[in-house]
């Protein structure tokens, strides 16, 4: 993952383009998952709201289906709700 300021300069078109929501059913769980975690979450709380274990969510973040943002020598990891996406179309 590349790092940069803006969304865009992060991630390879391909990856934004799997952000889409491809049917109604996507486009209604995005949209459920923004209303309740927020377009940012983190891994407790994506991991609370999927059923998952937080092991999970790091091996899914690991394979690079749930798109996430760490800060600079930071160690917090910020997750991009949409990308939730993802898990559910494997």
């Amino acid at each position: 993952m590349k790092k940069g300021p803006l969304m865009q300069d992060m991630f390879t078109k391909e990856e934004l383009d799997s952000l889409v929501a491809k049917n109604n059913m996507e486009r209604k769980l995005v949209n459920e998952a923004i209303k309740k975690l927020g377009n940012l979450t983190n891994v407790k709380e994506l991991a609370k709201y999927t059923s998952m274990s937080k092991s999970t969510i790091y091996n899914l973040i690991d394979l690079d289906m749930i798109f996430v943002y760490k800060a600079l020598g930071g160690k917090r990891i910020i997750i991009f709700t949409e990308s939730i996406v993802n898990i559910f179309r494997s």
